[in-house]
């Protein structure tokens, strides 16, 4: 539904999961996806310094923050489409119970119309919204910096996204 993307390997909320989960798990990746070009366009941006955070001291003496100014320009230039969207999969591939499964979660989020809220806000804003009640309830018991695999209570966190609108699928299928 969304036409042409790109995928390109970058870090992330997972990037704990194979220290947390040891030998469960053998290999994992964790991609962003965007339009195509994207990748391209930020390894340009990379490979000519714009996201360092040190002043430079330019050819008149003055000094900028090239990653202010790349953010400065961006925020003046670029036109951000209003109706955004949130595209999550995950998929996992093991045994349970010796029978051998394809798992695949994923959510396809949109932009709230009606509260004026994007999808990214939504998607970033409403799992820190969830976990820190949680925290504040006592439901998560850790303390410190604690990966979430480790102690979020996923069925609780589901039915917290699904009473927010966020609409999580599940799709099971058994390997022959």
């Amino acid at each position: 539904p969304f036409g042409e993307l790109e995928a390109f390997t970058t870090s992330g909320g997972l990037s704990t999961l194979p220290q947390s989960m040891g030998h469960k798990v053998e290999n994992m990746d964790y991609k962003t996806i965007r339009f195509p070009g994207h990748g391209a366009l930020m390894r340009s941006f990379l490979d000519l310094g714009l996201f360092d955070r040190e002043p430079r001291t330019l050819s008149d003496g003055s000094q900028v923050v090239p990653r202010q100014v790349l953010g400065e320009l961006i925020e003046r230039t670029c036109d951000y489409p209003e109706a955004d969207s949130v595209l999550l999969r995950i998929v996992a591939q093991g045994t349970k119970n010796n029978v051998p499964l394809i798992v695949r979660t994923q959510i396809i989020d949109r932009f709230d119309k009606e509260n004026g809220i994007t999808a990214m806000m939504r998607m970033t804003g409403y799992p820190t919204a969830i976990i820190a009640s949680l925290i504040a309830r006592g439901e998560i018991a850790e303390r410190g910096v604690v990966p979430g695999e480790r102690c979020v209570p996923m069925e609780h966190f589901r039915t917290e996204l699904k009473a927010r609108d966020v609409q999580l699928e599940e799709f099971v299928k058994v390997l022959e």
